[in-house]
């Protein structure tokens, strides 16, 4: 991989060789605060307060936009072929088909405030928020079972 991003608060993605370090590309996102996601199958996967996911070749070429949540996104998560994405306000964990974009189911019901999300160690792990900000619940999942899950949803190939 020749190039390297960044990402800000402006919805701006910069790039750089990281052989020469020269700046190669900016781009807006048109999400006022963004999040950037590398190595997702050579590209570069964006997601922002809008609730889209917009797919970038290592240059800086977009490649596509799809909606993921009506609500701001908190997180995405790759997962073998499939992709999980966290929304903030609508509670929401979706598990996506990667290769087609499509929604398959939500690994939960919705719960209320989706405060932070981190993985490691073969695990994903959400936290909620109810109400005043409490902490509500925190739910982890084993990576390879979401995985086997996701693979129920894919027709007979």
């Amino acid at each position: 991989m020749r190039f390297f991003a960044g990402c800000g608060g402006s919805g701006h993605v910069s790039i750089w060789d990281w052989r020469t370090g020269t700046l190669v590309a900016e781009r807006q996102t048109q999400a006022r605060q963004t999040q950037l996601y590398t190595n997702l199958d050579s590209r570069m996967i964006t997601s922002g307060l809008d609730g889209c996911v917009r797919v970038w070749k290592q240059d800086g070429m977009h490649l596509e936009t799809f909606t993921a949540h009506d609500a701001p996104m908190r997180g995405l998560v790759k997962v073998g072929r499939f992709v999980v994405t966290i929304g903030t306000t609508d509670g929401r964990v979706k598990l996506w088909d990667w290769g087609n974009k499509a929604y398959l189911t939500d690994l939960q019901e919705p719960v209320g405030l989706i405060a932070n999300v981190t993985m490691g160690y073969g695990r994903l792990v959400v936290s909620s928020w109810k109400g005043s900000r409490e902490l509500h619940q925190i739910q982890i999942w084993d990576l390879d079972e979401i995985e086997t899950l996701a693979s129920r949803y894919q027709p007979d190939q």
